[in-house]
This record gives C-alpha cells, sequence and structure tokens, in this order.
C-alpha cells in the first residue's frame, strides 16, 4: 500500500503533464520490457518494473529524519519505518538482457534525470546501475522466484 501512494505521488504531475521531462518514446504502451517486469528486491530497497518500461524504486536511506534534515531522510510514523529514498523512472532502449532509461521524478532531487540501467540476470536476479555521476550505485536485486534460503537477497 505505501509503495502504491508513493508512486501515485511521484506520478500524478507526470500523467497530467506538469514537470515531465522529454521522454520522446520512452513510454510506448508496447510490452517490450516484459522479461524485466516484476518485483524485485534487496534488504531495504524495493522496485517495481512494468512491462510498458516503468519503473518505481522504493528504499531506505538508512538516514533519520531530524529538525536539521527533513528530505532524503527515513522516519518513523506509528511505529512504522517510512523510506525516504523513491524514484521513478522511464527505460528507453533495450539490448539483449540490458535496458537503460532515466529517473523522471526522485524525492532525491539530484537523482532526477540520471541514467538507470537494467540487466536480467539468470536465477531470477536483476543487476541494476543508477544514480548520480560520481554516485552510481550497483545493487543485485531478486525476483519472487529466488529461493530464501540463497540468503544473496538480505533480511
Amino acid at each position: 500500500m505505501k509503495r502504491v501512494f508513493i508512486a501515485l505521488v511521484l506520478f500524478v504531475p507526470l500523467a497530467l503533464g506538469t514537470g515531465t521531462p522529454d521522454v520522446g518514446a520512452a513510454h510506448t504502451g508496447s510490452r517490450t520490457y516484459a522479461s524485466f517486469a516484476g518485483s524485485w528486491y534487496y534488504h531495504g530497497f524495493n522496485v517495481d518494473v512494468t512491462a510498458t518500461g516503468v519503473v518505481y524504486a522504493v528504499y531506505r536511506t538508512y538516514t533519520w529524519c531530524s529538525r536539521q534534515q527533513r528530505y532524503e531522510c527515513d522516519h518513523i510514523v506509528g511505529g512504522q519505518i517510512i523510506d525516504g529514498g523513491l524514484w521513478a523512472a522511464y527505460l528507453q532502449k533495450r539490448s539483449g538482457a540490458a535496458a537503460t532509461g532515466f529517473i523522471a521524478a526522485s524525492a532525491i532531487p539530484s537523482l532526477s534525470g540520471t541514467t538507470i540501467v537494467l540487466v536480467r540476470r539468470v536465477h531470477d536476479f536483476l543487476f541494476m546501475t543508477w544514480g548520480a555521476a560520481g554516485h552510481r550505485v550497483q545493487t543485485t536485486l531478486c525476483g519472487s522466484r529466488v529461493a530464501p534460503s540463497t540468503r544473496k537477497c538480505g533480511a
């Protein structure tokens, strides 16, 4: 439910055409990215990819919000941790097991407009590179068919 709410907050302005970068052919309505579609996770990091190439990420920043830091941080509401990192991206190009695109909207302003690369790996893993130049993050995410006993996906 939390991810649905966050996705709505991010994409209402995009759907209304306000603040949307020029996406060109990024969202064609085809199922070009069906092999990437699904929910992917790693401890504290969740990614949902649609068959049409829209990517939603919700993740822990592992920095607590305070009076001095109100954004780009996690906080607690009613005993539940609310993830401070979130972004939405459009995939634009696919080449074999890889797809590239850009982050269109983010709770962390420096991420907006930066690139994202997804690479499908065997045994239901997804290798993802994302973020601003000089601060690129590489993460291996697990799909729903990865056995929990592999311990490769965190707690």
